[in-house]
């Protein structure tokens, strides 16, 4: 997962078509524990005034009772997963607290379509709209009963390769900048 995030970083702030300054984009590789985590998302948040991009490629886990979305950190204990692992409502409400103009997640983990509201979910799917965020671009890797895909061998997961194919080639014949929404 660390190729995805660096080289994602890279395209990001690449000065010729990412858009992003270098020294406001912070990488998170294996945080301590959910304290740390919680911690820099919020400062992060609360710093950015135009454009908040998170950008998450781990694993995704879903809760023992309310099928709720947990992202997965390094000491994520699965018996013990609403204390080890980061619940996707604190993300959730970190975003609404933003300051920021832009407002853009990216999850790329299993059950991450869990983060974005459903308006025909069913009862199994009703969960997904719980973690809708206002005012936020969200891209999923995969709807919210699904796993994400990372091929052994591969360099990146399918979802951030296709990611980055798109940022760094565009869209054949397409417009030569690409919205959040033709993304």
């Amino acid at each position: 997962m660390s190729n995805n995030v660096t080289t994602l970083a890279s395209a990001l702030t690449n000065p010729d078509y990412g858009g992003f300054a270098a020294d406001h984009c912070a990488i998170v590789s294996n945080p301590a524990n959910v304290r740390a985590m919680y911690r820099r998302l919020r400062q992060s948040a609360n710093l950015a005034t135009d454009t908040l991009l998170v950008y998450f490629a781990g694993h995704g886990l879903l809760g023992p009772v309310k099928q709720d979305l947990y992202l997965a950190l390094p000491d994520t204990d699965i018996g013990e997963l609403e204390v080890s692992a980061l619940p996707f409502d604190i993300v959730r409400q970190i975003f609404l607290n933003s300051k920021a103009k832009n407002r853009i997640l990216i999850l790329d983990c299993c059950f991450s379509g869990r983060a974005v509201h459903d308006v025909m979910a069913t009862k199994t799917d009703a969960v997904l709209g719980q973690a809708e965020i206002a005012g936020t671009y969200t891209l999923a890797s995969v709807p919210g009963n699904a796993l994400s895909l990372a091929p052994a061998g591969e360099q990146f997961t399918v979802f951030t390769g296709v990611l980055l194919d798109l940022l760094n080639e565009g869209i054949p014949a397409g417009p030569e900048l690409l919205s959040l929404g033709t993304v």
